[in-house]
């Protein structure tokens, strides 16, 4: 078996494949099990549970504070009916748009431009206005010489991300703080709809940093997502040792999010072995 338990949808909003797209690149890449998890959504995961031509599992992925840093925390098999799941989507939502204008501003202040708002929303394609079409305008339509390794240069290749990472994140020029929940609080609701929590793309977020692991199992995380597009062979291997220490799950997802991040590919975990006792493992403690 073969699997990716971490796709992203048009539900997310840095995200446009839909749920039937994402079935027929599963199919065309021979991927036996699936899960999508949208940033703060529920919708996408909801809809996939309903069809029957692929095995899949509940997902969502959600944004929280982990100490001063944002991390990233997966659920599975939650019960998506849950209310708290719709508060925490249209809480996330507020908050994107709240931040929407004070980004444009720093932008045009840095770069000494005017953004036509207009574009901006075009560039939305009917979803909320964040940074994900913001800095497609940007890179799009403007010239500036800190642009240009976005545009045609060695960042090209994953621009919006990259840009995300190096102007955006947390203590990045263009940083804004946005009011989220916090680690422990998603865990706790996680469990609560009887579902499994799994820290996603862990290396991103805290690096191979084994004290702050093992804080997030303590707290109740039940595992890592070892296997991703973004963890090199070094980095995979902390945190597969990690997971075997601590005999917590370990668990495979690209983060696909189709055009809006090119160079992840569906399928693309880094994970090249039979995926049956992984998944065995997930859906044993999902029915605990």
């Amino acid at each position: 078996m073969r699997a990716d338990l971490h796709i992203h949808s048009e539900y997310s909003y840095d995200s446009y494949e839909t749920i039937e797209s994402i079935i027929e690149k599963a199919k065309e890449n021979n991927i036996d099990f699936i899960a999508v998890c949208d940033h703060d959504a529920i919708e996408g995961s909801k809809l996939l549970l309903k069809q029957n031509d692929i095995s899949c599992i509940s997902g969502i992925e959600i944004d929280c504070f982990f100490k001063s840093e944002v991390i990233h925390i997966l659920g599975y098999g939650c019960d998506l009916s849950d209310e708290r799941f719709k508060q925490i989507e249209t809480n996330y939502t507020s908050e994107l748009n709240r931040c929407s204008d004070t980004l444009i501003s720093m932008m045009e202040s840095y770069y000494h431009i005017h953004m036509d708002k207009q574009k901006i929303i075009d560039y939305s394609k009917g979803k909320p206005v964040t940074h994900v079409a913001i800095t497609e305008h940007l890179l799009n339509d403007f010239k500036h010489e800190e642009l240009i390794p976005y545009q045609i240069g060695e960042k090209a290749g994953s621009p919006i991300a990259n840009y995300y990472w190096d102007y955006l994140a947390i203590g990045k020029l263009f940083y804004l703080p946005k009011k989220i929940p916090n680690a422990q609080e998603i865990i706790q609701l996680i469990h609560e709809t009887k579902g499994v929590a799994i820290i996603a793309h862990p290396f991103v977020n805290i690096g191979c940093n084994r004290t702050a692991a093992i804080e997030l199992y303590e707290m109740g995380a039940d595992g890592f997502e070892v296997y991703c597009s973004y963890h090199k062979q070094e980095q995979v291997q902390f945190f597969h040792e990690l997971c075997m220490q601590l005999n917590c799950l370990e668990t495979a997802g690209s983060d696909y999010h189709g055009n809006i991040k090119p160079n992840v590919l569906f399928g693309m975990t880094n994970y090249e072995g039979d995926c049956d006792k992984m998944i065995e493992a997930l859906m044993k403690r999902v029915r605990r």
